[in-house]
């Protein structure tokens, strides 16, 4: 037997403490995840109107059909790790598969061969399916690992942590490295090739690091698209979760596709304001990773949730209040209330995903975490794919970066896409994060009623 041998455990094979060496192995995937994510969502807007010429809404529909694309895929991939029987477990050789499929993509976006929009497609396609070769699997795994809620959120708090490294680096580091370039086609190659190295070692990483991870043998489920969106609607509290998420990766894709065009052209601060905002908002994220596993153990998980998503909005809607002249100090001061509450609701929303799909098995006994997690794949790339085609939207519509249009310098659409787009997303988020925790209560009392009735029926 492998170190990574299909099993199906019980008991304390599956509650106890998972090992800081894997737990910091799986997480350091997410370092990939977000650099593949935001180096897309924040600079492949900017780079394909200004440097590639494209209009800002023939630009914002390409990215949409690309994540569109990713979308669609995500059930098969799903349902492919269910169902795989490998030497190395099912979810793992997905894994590096995706780090080598991811690398290659950035690599071709950001350096074209020819920028037509078929070669611009393919690039994107290419990344698509690479990053739903990993981050599928990767996400599936964490409700095989372990069965314990605690253990779960412990889990995704080294996950958030390498969410904010992630993140630093795909909004500090690669905006000054295409700085450093000229901020032209030569700036966004050396982006390109940054960016590829650091997917791929870091999904290679989590390749390597989750050898000895707990994994869950197939049982032959066969399921479909159909089944999927069965499986959805009558997991009530997953359903809540996507509902949720839906709303708040919408305002994200928004927020990240606007940025670069709010530091540049409405405040006036250029890569390095934008540079110290993301550098500021992430390393507070990952320093609250000290506290928030306590505040939610004390409180619950879906009310601090839903406390973050909120003030998270609050912030978001003060972006306002700014304007040309705005210091670095009112920016870095809204940057660190939002790593404040970014930490919060990422790993609250992030450790609810393995308990929401824990529920799946409960009530069927069936080991379709991948095809779940290829559910919560979907409508993460759909509701993504709607942010550049939104803000791409927005721009055309008023005017914005368009060359001879009247309303060419007019913030106004700006404002909308960094600012009032995001934050009413998140406001309304909080409706639906609500409800996730009433579900789960209404699915731990009837898999207790199941089981006292089990313990009812047997002979004394």
């Amino acid at each position: 037997m492998t170190a990574s041998a299909s099993i199906d455990a019980t008991g304390d094979a599956a509650t106890r403490p998972l090992s800081v060496a894997l737990k910091a192995g799986w997480g350091f995937g997410s370092v990939g995840t977000q650099v593949l994510l935001f180096s897309q969502s924040l600079l492949l807007l900017y780079f394909f109107t200004t440097v590639l010429g494209l209009q800002p809404g023939v630009a914002g529909a390409l990215l949409f059909a690309g994540k569109l694309f990713d979308a669609f895929i995500a059930p098969i991939v799903g349902n492919a790790s269910d169902r795989a029987v490998t030497r190395l477990g099912r979810r793992r050789p997905f894994l590096l598969a995706g780090a080598v499929l991811c690398a290659a993509g950035l690599l071709l976006v950001f350096h074209p061969p020819v920028a037509t929009l078929p070669a611009l497609f393919a690039t994107l396609v290419l990344i698509s399916i690479g990053y739903s070769a990993f981050n599928i699997p990767y996400l599936a795994m964490t409700a095989e690992m372990t069965d314990s809620p605690s253990e779960r959120t412990s889990l995704m708090s080294w996950r958030i942590a390498f969410v904010g490294v992630g993140t630093l680096i795909a909004t500090s580091l690669l905006p000054l490295i295409s700085r450093s370039g000229g901020g032209g086609a030569e700036g966004y190659s050396r982006v390109g090739m940054t960016a590829a190295a650091v997917v791929f070692v870091a999904m290679t990483v989590a390749f390597l690091g989750t050898r000895t991870a707990r994994a869950t043998a197939t049982r032959g489920e066969k399921v479909s698209a159909v089944a999927m969106f069965t499986a959805v609607a009558t997991n009530r509290p997953f359903a809540w979760l996507l509902f949720a998420k839906l709303l708040q990766l919408v305002g994200l894709a928004a927020s990240s596709a606007s940025m670069l065009f709010f530091f540049k052209d409405v405040i006036g601060g250029g890569e390095n304001m934008l540079a110290t905002w993301g550098a500021v908002s992430n390393l507070v994220s990952i320093v609250s990773m000290a506290f928030w596993p306590a505040i939610g153990r004390r409180f619950g998980k879906v009310p601090v949730y839903a406390a973050s998503v909120v003030g998270f909005a609050v912030v978001g809607f003060s972006w306002l209040w700014t304007g040309p002249g705005t210091g670095l100090a009112a920016v870095a001061v809204r940057a660190a209330a939002s790593g404040v509450f970014v930490g919060g609701l990422l790993l609250m929303g992030q450790s609810l995903i393995p308990d929401a799909i824990a529920t799946d098995f409960a009530r069927t006994g069936l080991r379709r975490e991948g095809l779940l997690a290829g559910a919560y794949s979907f409508v993460e790339k759909a509701s993504s794919a709607l942010g550049p085609i939104v803000v791409g939207g927005v721009f055309q519509l008023l005017g914005f970066a368009v060359p001879g249009a009247a309303g060419r310098n007019d913030p106004t659409a700006v404002y909308l896409a960094a600012a009032v787009i995001p934050a009413t997303a998140y406001l309304l988020s909080a409706w639906p994060v609500g409800r996730i925790g009433v579900s789960l209560r209404a699915e731990a009392a009837a898999a207790e009623a199941l089981r006292a009735a089990g313990r009812a029926s047997r002979p004394q």
